[in-house]
């Protein structure tokens, strides 16, 4: 929903938002519910999926029309656009990937890789292993879930790799608080976790009493971009998540197709040589 004014959207939100954006943790603030335990998963978010998945069929999008590229003509003071037909080879190439496909056919065979199950288990691997992230679900070219997600009660399994000895840390943060501010600190380092080369450990700031857990920076353009996209463009039913951090998620190396650590760094791994 757009505001003309910024008086129209804080009267909008008096009159119909109630306190608070979490039903289970009435102190959070976010703009759109964001779920910080498995338990919320199961009860508000998976229930939600698997009627989308029983009810809602995937339909395919119509084929590419080049020329409604908005872009085009627009690189080269000529008027043309000398790599346009690559970039689009190369998209295309991207989105006939089989697992884009999903749903099934009339005999019920799978039809690529997407399926309700395959969705859980990669927001399972984000909210356990990665902590956070957002689940998109579009269908008929609506935006229908928009989900952020982020692991309250998180644990790493890379505490034990930092190599940091508790009186190095400790000095660490009386010089640190000489040029910023005494910081309120998560006690276990099991419970931190990473932002790429960003260690993070901080849930809330001395004299605040409860976390938000994640900021929603950045989620208002983001759903307001996916919606006018399904609004003006023949979008795919298609599920995916957004990765709002610094630093990829996933990876896998070229050369061995195999996956490997996102944050391979801190176990100093170099992921080039799997």
């Amino acid at each position: 929903m757009r505001f003309e004014t910024k008086e129209d959207c804080k009267r909008f939100v008096r009159e119909h938002c109630q306190e608070g954006s979490n039903p289970d943790y009435p102190w959070m603030q976010q703009i759109f519910t964001t779920l910080v335990t498995w338990r919320q998963l199961e009860q508000y978010l998976f229930p939600c999926l698997r009627d989308i998945w029983k009810k809602t069929p995937f339909r395919k999008a119509a084929p590419l029309d080049p020329d409604r590229n908005v872009f085009l003509g627009e690189a080269e003071p000529s008027g043309e656009w000398p790599l346009h037909a690559e970039v689009l080879a190369g998209v295309r190439k991207r989105l006939d990937l089989p697992f884009h496909g999903g749903g099934v056919d009339a005999s019920g065979r799978q039809l690529g890789f997407l399926s309700c199950a395959s969705t859980e288990n990669t927001l399972r691997y984000l909210f356990h292993h990665m902590r956070c992230g957002i689940l998109v679900v579009i269908r008929n070219k609506r935006l229908v879930v928009f989900a952020p997600f982020a692991n309250k009660d998180y644990t790493n399994d890379w505490d034990g790799a930092l190599g940091v000895k508790e009186e190095n840390l400790q000095d660490y943060y009386r010089k640190k608080e000489e040029s910023y501010r005494k910081e309120n600190v998560i006690q276990g380092v099991e419970n931190w976790w990473a932002n790429g080369n960003i260690i993070c450990n901080e849930h809330q700031r001395l004299r605040e009493t409860n976390s938000q857990y994640w900021g929603d920076h950045f989620n208002s353009p983001l759903r307001d971009m996916i919606e006018q996209a399904c609004s003006s463009r023949d979008v795919a039913d298609c599920e995916f998540f957004i990765n709002k951090r610094d630093y990829p998620q996933l990876k896998f190396n070229p050369n061995s197709l195999k996956p490997v650590e996102p944050y391979g760094f801190i176990y100093d791994k170099d992921d080039r040589q799997v």
